[in-house]
């Protein structure tokens, strides 16, 4: 099953929205060989607002310039690649650092989404 387009990137507006959830497995590494994707995460994240990633999520983060001295958890595999763009990481469930929350892998996501739902609701 492939996912309908509903919206192309460039024709959203960063500002209409107040989170960025970044999902884990392939779509990162196809997302970050879109230019309008790494500009909509660089533009999204100018706003403050809370952006979540999970396992390979943060490769998008890194190939957006957004990494560096972040704490940050993700999927052990990438490791190497978000630390070489700066990102500092934390070997445990769900890592908080600024606007950013990331999470290791999908058992992780009732923690993150928790936090991440907090956070919406101003707590």
């Amino acid at each position: 099953m492939e996912l309908q387009v509903t919206k192309r990137l460039n024709e959203c507006n960063p500002e209409d929205y107040k989170l960025l959830y970044i999902p884990g497995g392939l779509a990162p590494g196809a997302l970050r060989q879109i230019p309008e994707a790494i500009h909509f995460v660089q533009e999204f994240a100018k706003s403050g607002n809370l952006i979540g990633a999970v396992c390979h999520g943060p490769q998008l983060l890194a190939s957006a310039g957004l990494v560096k001295g972040r704490n940050m958890t993700f999927w052990h595999e990438v490791a190497n690649e978000i630390t070489e763009a700066g990102g500092v990481y934390v070997n445990e469930p769900m890592v908080e650092d600024g606007q950013f929350i990331t999470a290791r892998k999908p058992g992780d996501l009732p923690m993150e989404l928790s936090r991440v739902f907090e956070h919406l609701q101003g707590k």
